[in-house]
């Protein structure tokens, strides 16, 4: 890899003359650039910077080799296909508002797509022309100091990169970006919509009559198609408009087609696969992406189950710096309330541990004063006990000792008047002479009065955020998603899963252990599986899990193309936890695909608990992929402290962070194009031995939230 910068001078206005042709949603544009002197033309005064040069090539001739009708010399990659990029710069930022990029002749191997990264840190995907060199590229307007193209997507036979020139402008145009403000960033209203011939479908324009909001009331009128299979319904703008979400709602419920699988086209080709959509209006279907610059939405309805008739309630297109609506939730959240502490059980012989909890229960909630009654083991003498505040910029609570009696109880009380509302951790050590200290960690809650928002790491700045769970109401499980906000088990094409060796609970028994408090945290515990109940594999598991999944059977839900994904979370630290957060592609939830990718943003073990892995994965015959394991955290007391864990995935490349922080760095994988929904789990095993026997065979993961941007 090389580097080669230049500075030119000189300043070039654009004129365009341009034919546009429409087919089927396909806007075709052949375009003739001229180059003369003029203002708002900022690549004349950029430094040029690249991946790699070939030799004999400069990267500056991609704005100094020539007219753009007649370009000159190229810039050249040095064998690099996928992954090469070409970036522009200037010493101060620029109002951007259009690019133009001169590629390699379409009749030659070379890039077919890429993706602008600005200096703001926003994305826009790109799908070069088919038909000419030249492609223009209006953006949302954004002030920015750099812009880099990478090349996503190559033609067979190439073997490098190459870009003839280059051109940034801030001038206004008439066919700018419209960026003007819309009901809740939702654009549709603003498109004329048409729908194929032969559907007999009634008018389109039900699907834009609602409200910005995804409220169920908000709907309007369904648009019913009597013939769905194949049918499709388009939506036009009279200017390009940079999109980055879009959400299907269902029609009313009735007998007839439901559709399981629809495609979305946009207007220079590119398209995606959405998957089923529930008559359940509250339950709409969102497919997000890194933005792109359309001027129409073309959906064609692939597949659907059983027959007669399809409704769809809406159909909304999110722009550029808008989140989509979510549905309301009705019912009150739950709430952990202090309960009696119930007698500690006697000790019976010689404990299982070198130190065991005996109460109150893990993860109890407690007001100003904790009394902890434990076990330990011949030999050790004194027993210490500190609290740890979940946020670690707090400090840690002062040292508190007892030596445990001839039976070898030892009680602890503890003043926790002053620790912030929200789960804690107690560290317990027990030492004796001649015995290597033996170290637990336990969880508390603690009631009381939260104080603001927490804001989302650096690594979510300039992006789209296009979903945001907050855990600040209800929500609702089942097993494969379906009828619910997530899914309990891990979502497959026809149905859910397990793994591991904890139970993730059915329908039958409901979700007694996963639950949102105080309206502010999602609590999963693991715990011993209730009385009479036995596990449903047949294999043996004693205990109940938890796991939460945007992505709902058949491919409903939330899930997003090129993302940043990220989770607040609090982990737990014992033999066998095996908390986690991750992503897998919604395409395999709406049939098999012989591929399927996997991204994991954190995987901790709480036989270590300073030690946090991130993989990624691509499930065929085999388990291609990395794994980045090594101890992220210094301490127990840091690993045991809020932190966010966050993936960004690109098309060239996967990009791990804790706290904003990059960690790990990974190649793409085959699969990972596919749009990504997410799963927060607390699992047991993954490969290593199961001990909860310290700490009452229980522990408690806690989300905060989880954000989704592009």
């Amino acid at each position: 890899m090389s580097a080669i910068s230049r500075h030119c001078t000189g300043r070039r206005r654009l004129i365009l003359l341009a034919s546009v042709a429409v087919v089927l949603g396909v806007v075709l544009t052949s375009v003739v650039w001229i180059a003369v002197r003029g203002d708002g033309e900022l690549a004349g005064d950029a430094v040029v910077t690249s991946s790699s040069t070939a030799p004999g090539f400069s990267a500056r001739d991609v704005v100094s080799s020539g007219a753009m009708s007649t370009p000159g010399a190229e810039w050249r990659s040095d064998r690099e296909t996928v992954g090469a990029w070409v970036e522009l710069s200037w010493s101060s930022a620029h109002p951007v508002r259009r690019l133009v990029i001169v590629r390699n002749a379409v009749d030659e191997p070379g890039v077919t797509e890429g993706f602008l990264a600005f200096g703001d840190g926003s994305y826009l995907q790109v799908r070069l022309s088919a038909t000419s060199r030249d492609t223009v590229i209006p953006i949302s307007p954004r002030t920015v100091d750099r812009v880099r193209f990478t090349a996503s997507a190559v033609s067979d036979g190439a073997q490098y990169v190459s870009v003839s020139e280059m051109s940034v402008s801030s001038a206004p145009a008439d066919d700018d970006v419209a960026t003007e403000d819309v009901d809740g960033g939702n654009v549709a209203p603003a498109a004329v919509a048409s729908q194929g011939l032969g559907a007999d479908g009634t008018d389109p324009h039900a699907l834009q009559d609602g409200a910005a909001t995804s409220a169920v009331a908000d709907t309007g009128d369904d648009w019913t198609v009597d013939r769905p299979s194949g049918a499709w319904v388009q939506l036009d703008w009279d200017r390009p408009r940079e999109v980055t979400s879009l959400v299907l709602v269902g029609g009313a419920q009735r007998e007839g087609a439901r559709l399981t699988a629809a495609t979305v086209t946009f207007t220079d080709g590119a398209s995606l696969v959405l998957g089923a959509v529930s008559s359940d209006r509250g339950r709409p279907t969102v497919l997000s992406f890194m933005p792109r610059v359309t001027r129409s939405i073309h959906l064609t309805l692939d597949k659907v189950d059983g027959d007669g008739a399809l409704a769809l309630g809406e159909l909304r297109v999110y722009q550029r710096g808008a989140t989509p609506a979510r549905p309301e939730r009705v019912g009150r959240p739950d709430e952990l309330r202090p309960a009696p502490v119930p007698a500690c059980p006697p000790s019976a012989g010689p404990p299982p541990k070198p130190l065991t909890v005996l109460c109150p229960q893990t993860s109890s909630v407690v007001q100003d004063t904790i009394d902890l009654a434990l076990s330990v083991e011949s030999g050790y003498s004194a027993v210490a006990a500190t609290v740890w505040p979940a946020d670690e910029a707090e400090p840690a609570g002062p040292v508190v000792r007892a030596a445990p009696d001839a039976s070898g109880l030892a009680s602890l009380s503890i003043d926790v008047s002053g620790v912030p509302p929200g789960p804690f951790t107690v560290e317990l050590v027990a030492t004796g002479e001649g015995r290597a200290a033996a170290a637990i960690y336990f969880q508390l809650y603690r009631r009381g009065a939260f104080h603001g928002d927490v804001p989302s790491s650096t690594a979510a700045i300039g992006r789209t955020m296009v979903y945001a769970e907050e855990f600040d109401r209800p929500i609702t499980l089942s097993r494969n998603g379906i009828g619910a906000d997530y899914a309990g088990a891990k979502p497959v094409h026809n149905g859910d899963q397990d793994f591991g060796d904890a139970i993730f609970p059915g329908n039958a028994i409901g979700f007694p252990n996963i639950r949102v408090v105080d309206d502010r945290y999602l609590r999963m515990d693991v715990e011993p599986i209730p009385p009479g109940y036995t596990d449903p594999q047949g294999w043996g598991r004693t205990h109940l899990g938890g796991m939460l999944a945007s992505g709902r059977e058949g491919g409903a839900g939330f899930s997003a193309q090129f993302g940043y994904f990220e989770a607040r979370m609090l982990v737990p630290a014992a033999p066998g936890t095996w908390p986690a957060f991750w992503t897998l592609p919604s395409d395999d939830l709406i049939e098999p695909t012989r591929t399927q990718a996997e991204f994991d943003a954190v995987e901790m073990y709480g036989h270590d608990p300073k030690m946090a892995c991130q993989a990624t994965h691509s499930h065929r015959s085999g388990n291609d992929g990395d794994s980045y394991c090594a101890e992220r955290f210094a301490t127990e007391r840091s690993a045991l402290s809020w932190h966010t864990y966050g993936v960004s995935i690109l098309p060239t490349g996967i990009t791990f962070y804790i706290d904003g922080h990059v960690v790990a760095t990974a190649p793409q994988v085959e699969g990972g194009a596919a749009p990504m929904f997410f799963l927060v789990d607390l699992a047991l095993g993954g490969g290593w031995p199961v001990d909860l026997a310290a700490v009452q065979d229980r522990a408690t993961l806690y989300v905060d939230y989880v954000r989704v941007y592009v």
